[in-house]
């Protein structure tokens, strides 16, 4: 969900901060920091709650979102569905 060439900068920023710094504290806060950054950024669903309402976000195979709203007393609010074939380009945007 999040752009392709992210999750690959980040791993190697994690290489390289593996290799320059010192073995301590420090070092293993600031890689598993970057890890724990690469893992959220490669999920392919993700989920969030308040005391109002939960959404959860799950990517299709078009580069495309689902998204569901739910209260959390349980029924589904709503659902919507983004398809990167079917949005506005900023060239017809422009023309508009």
């Amino acid at each position: 969900m999040i752009s392709s060439t992210t999750p690959d900068i980040l791993k190697n920023l994690a290489l390289v901060l593996k290799n320059i710094m010192s073995d301590g504290r420090v070092k293993t806060k600031y890689t598993s920091a970057l890890q724990d950054a690469i893992d959220e950024l490669t999920l392919e669903e993700y989920h969030f709650s308040t005391p109002i309402f939960s959404v959860t976000v799950q990517s299709k195979e078009n580069d495309g979102v689902i998204i569901d709203v739910f209260s959390n007393q349980g029924p589904l609010i709503d659902t919507i569905e983004y398809n990167p074939d079917s949005m506005i380009g900023e060239e017809v945007a422009g023309e508009a």
